[in-house]
């Protein structure tokens, strides 16, 4: 898990952060998470390999949760990899499904929380390109 700007250095609880969701493997989110604190958007990402160490708390009435004793209110969520037959497995098959779960679990409910998501209701990599073209980010595909 990463913040950006870290979370000590927030002048307050709660600043709406931009949520990036993926396995720890894929560098594409931590090359978006430095462009985004570059620009001043603070972010946080989320990795499904730490969803099993993850503190999690919500507090009732909120637009926010708390990750580790830190508030975060999701403005924009960004998953990839949401399905659980993309989480990696282990040998043991129970822990691992639970681990899918959670996972999944836990990215629909920040994505609740959010005003917006990317990529919306169906994850797959056109459609979050898609999604991110309509809300006015430029890409290039790679072949």
């Amino acid at each position: 898990m990463t913040w950006l700007p870290a979370v000590a250095d927030e002048p307050g609880a709660g600043m709406p952060r931009v949520v990036l969701a993926d396995r720890a493997a894929c560098g594409e989110f931590a090359v978006l998470q430095r462009m985004l604190g570059r620009l001043g958007v603070p972010s946080v990402r989320i990795d499904v390999e730490s969803v099993a160490a993850l503190r999690l708390s919500a507090p009732l009435g909120g637009g926010s949760i708390c990750v580790h004793g830190h508030a975060l209110a999701p403005a924009v969520v960004w998953a990839r990899h949401l399905s659980p037959r993309a989480i990696p497995g282990t040998s043991d098959e129970v822990r691992s499904l639970v681990r899918a779960d959670s996972w999944c679990a836990l990215i629909r409910q920040l994505t609740a929380l959010a005003p917006a998501s990317l990529p919306g209701g169906a994850p797959g990599r056109l459609e979050q390109l898609a999604g991110a073209a309509a809300a006015g980010s430029a890409s290039r595909a790679r072949s």
